[in-house]
């Protein structure tokens, strides 16, 4: 997975300069809103990067098989307060 970067220039006519980089898909889109509500402004145009059609990176959980049961634990950490 790419680092996320989101580059912002302030330009001389206050004009503010975005690019976003790293992320795929238009969830780009939500940094830039972001951004325009902390600056107060609103984008007058927008040019998508080969990043805007990609498909996001999703993220899956699975279960372990290597789970380990709060019974299986408990009696050693009775044992271990009983010793002390």
């Amino acid at each position: 997975m790419a680092k996320k970067k989101i580059k912002i220039q302030v330009m001389s006519d206050g004009m503010i300069h975005t690019e976003v980089s790293g992320i795929k898909g238009k969830k780009c889109m939500d940094y830039i809103k972001v951004i325009e509500e902390l600056a107060q402004m609103t984008t007058i145009h927008s040019k998508a990067t080969k990043e805007y059609y990609e498909p996001e990176d999703k993220v899956y959980l699975t279960p372990s098989t290597n789970q380990t049961k709060t019974e299986d634990v408990l009696p050693t950490v009775q044992q271990q307060n009983k010793m002390e």
